[in-house]
């Protein structure tokens, strides 16, 4: 097994005496005897914080190291498909019980099938992630706040506090949650309830004061960076984020319209399926009407969540690379619109079944252009941009930006036949 080189005597000698004797149990490729713990603490330039890491560490220690039944590599990205996989369940769940079973299928295919979701799952260790914990905190808040449940706020605390350890984006829920809250609780008031129960009680009270302590409490437990120098440290986590996040690129400067930049909207368009695309429309303009109509406060929290990641990055000033990727959280909410849509269709005075078989049969599409690409889903690109090819004639951007897939082929090639 690997042991790194780059080390003084001493480090040598300590890694000589924890050699494991035992032949069955693997040692991590990336496991480094220079860059220790000791190390992160004291000399390391932080970037982001490090939960998401000593998660995906975990499931290697226990499917690689221990128990040998996964690979190396493998057994990290272990972790993302999980939570990605947990997030598919719960908002399949979480639609079933507001618009039916026919929904639910549109909105977890959607959220599975998105091609950058399905690649991104299978080797990014970090927005993926960010995307499982920062859903799973809306989803919990939702429940916990709609039936006055202050052991599910916690729950949502605890998924806040680990999207905040993996990615700082999280500081922007509070713009989903907050105004959702308030229109709920308007609803409230307007029902007549006392204004004892608008908030549901003294526990409900107690979990949503608690809430930022539990977030920033699970940030610092995960992250022995700001043990020595919480705020010091925590300091330069922000400044590391604004300095990637302010500063629109030279090569997105022709998608300024009036300040804001539309690069991330092109690409949104550029890269979603079409029945997805289409859907999502619908039921973007359904929940609209479903909201200042109807008064509906889950069209509210399904439009927030949609929008506040995407303005986020088209606000002027702001930055983002690479496509949409850093801002994953958006999909989740962009897949519940797309089962909105169905619902809205398949609601109007036309054959219900033919629509519904025929949203099936679209879905069908979408898996056999999954297919023909795989696995490089992310740089897929639909039939508006002609493609990659299209987005290539059309110079998008990081139009062909794998992050580094497909050289992971080029090794398995090599490592087979060379």
């Amino acid at each position: 097994d690997f042991v790194d080189q780059a080390v003084d005597g001493l480090t040598n000698a300590s890694s000589k005496d924890r050699k494991v004797e035992n032949p069955n149990v693997h040692r991590s490729y990336f496991q480094s005897d220079f860059y220790t713990f000791d190390y992160f603490m004291t000399k390391h330039m932080h970037t982001h914080p490090e939960v998401n890491n000593l998660l995906i560490a975990i499931t290697n220690s226990i499917f690689y190291q221990k128990l040998g039944i996964i690979g190396d590599i493998e057994t990290y990205h272990l972790f993302v498909v999980l939570t990605t996989f947990a997030l598919v369940i719960a908002v399949a769940f979480w639609t079933y019980n507001q618009f039916g079973l026919f929904v639910s299928f549109v909105t977890s295919s959607s959220l599975a099938l998105y091609p950058l979701v399905f690649a991104e799952s299978h080797f990014n260790v970090k927005d993926p992630v960010l995307m499982s914990f920062f859903g799973l905190a809306i989803l919990f808040f939702w429940l916990g706040f709609s039936n006055k449940k202050a052991s599910l706020i916690f729950c949502s605390a605890i998924f806040a506090g680990l999207a905040l350890g993996t990615k700082f984006n999280t500081f922007f829920l509070p713009f989903i949650l907050g105004p959702w809250a308030i229109v709920k609780l308007s609803l409230r008031y307007k029902k007549g309830e006392s204004p004892l129960s608008l908030i549901g009680g003294p526990k409900i009270l107690v979990s949503l004061l608690s809430y930022p302590l539990i977030m920033f409490l699970i940030l610092f437990i995960f992250s022995p960076y700001l043990w020595q120098n919480p705020i010091g440290h925590f300091m330069q986590i922000v400044n590391y984020y604004k300095e990637i996040g302010v500063g629109t690129p030279i090569e997105q400067s022709t998608y300024i319209v009036g300040g804001f930049n539309t690069y991330p909207l092109v690409w949104i368009i550029y890269s979603t399926p079409l029945p997805i695309l289409f859907l999502s429309t619908v039921g973007i303009y359904y929940s609209l009407f479903l909201f200042l109509r109807k008064k509906s406060e889950i069209a509210f929290l399904i439009l927030l969540w949609f929008t506040v990641p995407i303005i986020r990055v088209v606000w002027p000033g702001a930055n983002i690379y690479g496509g949409v990727r850093q801002i994953m959280e958006f999909i989740p909410a962009m897949a519940i619109l797309s089962g909105v849509g169905a619902f809205f269709l398949i609601h109007l005075k036309w054959n219900r079944r033919f629509i519904s078989i025929f949203i099936t049969a679209s879905f069908m599409f979408v898996v056999n252009e999954l297919i023909n690409i795989h696995p490089n889903e992310n740089v897929y690109f639909n039939q508006l941009a002609g493609g990659l090819s299209g987005a290539y004639e059309k110079k998008i951007p990081s139009w062909g930006n794998s992050y580094g897939n497909v050289y992971l082929q080029g090794i398995k090639w090599l490592n087979q036949n060379a």
